[in-house]
C-alpha cells in the first residue's frame, strides 16, 4: 500500500539495504539501464531473523529481473493503518507491520515504480482502465494505478503463478502477463523458491549494504 504527498498519504520513512486497450509494446531490456547496483537497506528497527532473510530474497529477485531498487529505509511499526505496510512515497521509506515474501515484493515495487523513471503510466492507464495513480489508503486499492502495479509486479517476480493470481480487475493470467511484460520489458522469470536460501540471509548484510539507522 502506497502513502504520500501527490493525491495519497503516505506513513512509510525511506530506506537504504474495463475498457478495451490498445496493445502494449513492451520496452525492450536493452531500453533500461543495465548496470545495476546493490541497494543499501537501512533498517530503522531491528528486524527479526525471519524479516531479514525475506528482504534479502526479495531483493534477489528484483536483481534477477533487472528491475533497479533505490536505497531504502525499512521499520517495523506496530500499526500501518490498518494495512499489513506501507511505502511511503517520495522518501523510499517501507513500514512492514506484517511481512511475508509477497507483500516484500509488492512494496518493492512501490519503491522501484516511485524512483526509476521505467514506468509508462500513461500507458498503464490505458491497458488496465484506470485513471488513478497514487489514491491513499481510504481508496480501494484495485482503483489505483500505483496497487495494480505492484500486485503485478509481486505476481510476476513470484514466477507468474496460476493458483496466485491477483484480486483485482482483468487478472486471467494472460492479461497479467501482458501487463507485466509491458511494465518491465521482460517475461515472467523463473518461479520463485519457495524456500529462502542461505544467501538471502547474507543479502541485506553484505550484498544491500544493510545497516542500523
Amino acid at each position: 500500500m502506497t502513502v504520500g504527498n501527490r493525491a495519497a498519504m503516505s506513513n512509510a520513512q525511506p530506506s537504504r539495504l474495463g475498457r478495451t486497450a490498445a496493445q502494449p509494446t513492451p520496452r525492450l531490456v536493452s531500453d533500461r539501464p543495465s548496470a545495476w547496483h546493490e541497494p543499501r537497506i537501512t533498517f530503522v528497527d531491528q528486524p527479526t531473523t525471519k524479516a531479514q532473510d525475506i528482504i534479502g530474497w526479495a531483493v534477489s529477485r528484483y536483481r534477477d529481473a533487472g528491475l533497479q531498487l533505490p536505497d531504502l529505509k525499512i521499520s517495523f511499526p506496530v500499526t500501518c493503518s490498518g494495512k499489513g505496510a506501507l511505502y511511503h512515497v517520495g522518501k523510499s521509506s517501507i513500514d512492514f507491520c506484517r511481512i511475508n515474501k509477497n507483500r516484500a515484493l509488492h512494496e518493492f515495487a512501490h519503491a522501484w515504480d516511485d524512483t526509476s523513471g521505467a514506468v509508462d503510466r500513461a500507458a498503464f492507464f490505458e491497458l488496465r482502465g484506470l485513471s488513478v495513480w497514487w489514491g491513499g489508503t481510504a481508496m480501494p486499492s484495485a482503483e489505483q494505478g500505483a496497487e495494480q502495479l505492484a500486485d503485478i509486479i509481486a505476481w510476476g517476480l513470484m514466477g507468474c503463478e496460476t493458483r496466485n493470481v491477483p484480486q483485482i480487475p482483468n487478472n486471467s493470467v494472460n492479461e497479467l502477463t501482458r501487463a507485466f511484460a509491458m511494465l518491465t520489458g521482460t517475461s515472467c522469470p523463473a518461479k520463485a523458491s519457495a524456500t529462502t536460501d542461505t544467501s538471502s540471509r547474507q543479502s541485506p548484510g553484505q550484498g544491500s549494504h544493510a545497516s542500523r539507522a
